[in-house]
């Protein structure tokens, strides 16, 4: 048995994730070299993550159904069964400016009901967080504000959620802080503490 073949679901995402974001690293040093403009290096680094993940998942994994931000339809996503849920390059504006590490690769299992493997590489930063073992996480004891966000111009949502919010919390105080974006459409905002 190759090592290929014996290679488990999550040690799988988590390799192709990490080595994926090492091929957009070199592609991205190349293509800035070159001298390409912004959406030649953004074409580039899609199409690079694109179809390095795709051929290495048909070879390893040929009978199962992928979902790609890039690629094309998959019907068999639709069956249940396992689905690959892949973003070869999150953060495609990102990777085509200089001197940005914001920019990502994500792949996870979808199997019948819930996930079962997943990964995120931040290439540029040479980090990858996977499923398992999983990242240990901070204890948080502060209360959580709630967070709402809109593409609508309804600018009266953030008070009646905080008015809500007040009637289930003993009518404390609840300050609303909201921002609007100006143009075509408004984008909000709303922190209710």
């Amino acid at each position: 048995m190759s090592t290929a073949a014996a290679e488990g679901d999550q040690e799988l995402a988590t390799r192709l994730a990490v080595e994926a974001g090492e091929l957009l690293v070199r592609t991205r040093a190349d293509l800035f070299a070159q001298g390409l403009n912004h959406w030649s290096v953004k074409d580039a680094g899609d199409d690079a993550a694109q179809s390095f993940l795709m051929n290495e998942l048909r070879a390893l994994r040929p009978n199962d159904a992928v979902l790609s931000e890039e690629g094309r339809e998959d019907p068999r996503r639709f069956s249940g069964g396992r689905v690959w849920i892949i973003d070869p390059l999150d953060g495609t504006r990102e990777f085509a400016e200089r001197d940005r590490v914001d920019w990502a690769v994500h792949i996870a299992l979808w199997h019948d009901d819930h996930f079962v493997a997943g990964a995120v590489s931040l290439p540029a930063l040479g980090q990858v967080f996977a499923m398992d073992p999983a990242p240990v996480l901070p204890d948080i004891t502060r209360p959580r504000p709630i967070l709402i966000t809109s593409q609508d111009v309804f600018v009266e949502l953030p008070f009646r959620v905080r008015n809500c919010v007040r009637a289930g919390g003993g009518g404390k105080k609840m300050p609303v802080f909201h921002r609007r974006v100006q143009g075509g459409f408004a984008v909000g905002k709303y922190f209710v503490p």
